[in-house]
């Protein structure tokens, strides 16, 4: 799939998203549940994907955007993968 983020649109699209993804998982999940593996499709440049690795002991991201992805938050016990909701890298049962 062709890259469909224009560089500019890539460098203004973390920036300017609001961080409420931690606490909103905090109040849905709870602050003691955990996951073996959590995975973000469509994780942009990795905001949920940080919030959500969180309550996971390992977190993946999906993105089909490679702009999106070098953009992404590094994080310990996050990786971060090219891929779609069509087509998510990981494998079978995760």
């Amino acid at each position: 799939m062709p890259d469909r983020y224009h560089v500019v649109a890539v460098a203004h699209y973390a920036p300017y998203r609001h961080p409420l993804h931690a606490p909103i998982l905090s109040r849905a999940l709870g602050p003691s549940t955990r996951f073996g593996v959590g995975v973000d499709v469509g994780c942009g440049t990795g905001r949920s994907t940080v919030a959500l690795a969180a309550h996971c002991e390992r977190t993946i991201g999906v993105d089909p955007s490679e702009s999106m992805l070098r953009k992404a938050e590094p994080h310990e016990n996050v990786s971060y993968l090219l891929g779609s909701g069509d087509s998510i890298p990981v494998p079978d049962g995760t």
